[in-house]
Parts: C-alpha cells; structure tokens; sequence
C-alpha cells in the first residue's frame, strides 16, 4: 500500500476541468478545493511506483502549476524490492 497526500496548485480558470480529471483519475480522491486554486487529495496504490506514475500524470494535466508531497506512507517493501540501506540515507537525510 502507498498512500501519498498531495497540494496541487491549479490555475483558477481551470480548476473546474482539472477537477473533473482528477475525480477521474483511478486511486486519486480529492478532499478539499482551497480558495486560489489549491486543492488538497491523496494517491493511494499499491506500489511506488503507480504514485509516482499518476503524480506525473497529475503534473501533466493542463491547468495544473506544481503539486507538492505533504505526506507519505508506504507499507512493505514489495517482495524485496527496496534496498534496507536506501530507507537508512533516506531517515539519516531527513533527521539532517
């Protein structure tokens, strides 16, 4: 399971056509549209790499200026497939 929380900020002529793709979008949900054209959602797949696919495919859509992560979870390491000593750098990077 990976879940991301995302900010994307969308041009306020287009925020009606960017929404309606976004609801679109399968494992997007949309939980708030905020005044200037932010609006506030989650990805949730079952790999990493299916978030980041539709987080470019998210970035892509006319209408949309940037999305920024605000949060992420990911449960299991997908049969191996993600190095223990990446998740060391990652959590020594972030402590600084």
């Amino acid at each position: 399971m990976d879940i991301s929380g995302v900010l994307a900020q969308v041009k306020p002529e287009k925020e009606k056509d960017v929404l309606q793709a976004l609801r679109g979008m399968a494992g997007v949900e949309v939980h708030e549209v905020l005044p200037g054209g932010k609006v506030v959602l989650t990805i949730d797949t079952d790999t990493p790499d299916d978030a980041h696919d539709i987080a470019a495919a998210i970035r892509r859509l006319p209408g949309v200026l940037s999305t920024d992560l605000a949060f992420h979870y990911f449960d299991g390491d997908q049969d191996g497939l993600i190095d223990p000593a990446l998740v060391d750098a990652f959590v020594e990077n972030e402590r600084g």
